[in-house]
């Protein structure tokens, strides 16, 4: 590709979504109940999931967490719908559980990205019922009542940390995206494979770290949000694929498209 990326200054990260509301989504609630109708319809969204499973099991509980169980939403939000279960209650390999699940949520969501509630994307996740969710407010769809009230109060968010270090990994992310077309050696793409791998686990551990640490309203959670809105994660996480085809195919060299990258 002849097409060069402009570097973006950390000025151009805009926080303004991340900022609390005085309330809670009145699409999602009425005052601080679920709407019946949203209850009634992500019940059904729970039950054909279960139903698709190779594993046929009762839901501990299935809870909303996230930014519209609280104060903080948008209209970037997600429903993030989790189905909770007691992995070991399954299987004795915890992890072997959790792996199956995990991949299952991954198509499921894949096949089902239209699927939304007045606007907001479902998100589905199954989670172990010892596994903590680090989430200002939790809601409880199959009783009906809050699991974990949300709280007006919030941290002020660390603006200027998260501009300059969103702007970094975009620009980082843009420039590995540029430079793949570049390439022509095995060494060459081994080299920026690893660079890809070692950013696309810095900005996911670093998400998973700081929500322990801080919560929704962390850094690292904040950063994380800012690239997958903006599709630069989703561009990274291209690239990374992209690079393990290029470097494990043998034959024919590798093609790249447009679609491909992104762009």
């Amino acid at each position: 590709m002849d097409k060069k990326y402009r570097r973006i200054s950390p000025d151009e990260i805009n926080l303004k979504s991340f900022e609390f509301k005085a309330s809670l989504n009145k699409k999602v609630w009425d005052k601080d109940k679920l709407r019946p109708e949203i209850r009634e319809k992500l019940i059904d969204i729970a039950k054909a999931f279960v139903k698709s499973t190779d594993i046929q099991f009762i839901p501990v509980d299935i809870v909303i967490v996230g930014s519209l169980a609280g104060f903080n939403w948008s209209k970037y939000s997600d429903i993030d719908l989790h189905i909770i279960t007691d992995f070991s209650a399954l299987n004795e390999n915890v992890d072997l559980v959790k792996n199956y699940f995990d991949a299952k949520k991954n198509s499921w969501n894949e096949q089902h990205k239209d699927l939304s509630i007045y606007g907001f994307d479902v998100e589905l996740y199954v989670q172990d019922v010892k596994e903590e969710n680090e989430t200002n407010g939790m809601y409880s769809i199959k009783y009906n009542h809050w699991i974990k009230i949300p709280k007006m109060a919030h941290k002020e968010l660390q603006d200027d940390i998260i501009k300059e270090t969103a702007a970094a990994y975009i620009n980082k992310i843009l420039y590995y995206n540029e430079k793949f077309n570049e390439l022509t050696t095995d060494r060459q793409f081994i080299v920026l494979d690893q660079k890809v791998n070692y950013l696309y686990d810095l900005i996911k551990n670093g998400r998973k770290e700081s929500l322990a640490e801080g919560g929704e309203q962390s850094p690292g959670n904040i950063i994380f949000k800012i690239l997958r809105r903006s599709g630069h994660f989703g561009m990274l996480k291209n690239l990374k694929t992209m690079l393990f085809d290029r470097i494990n195919s043998l034959g024919e060299t590798f093609k790249v498209s447009d679609e491909m990258l992104m762009l």
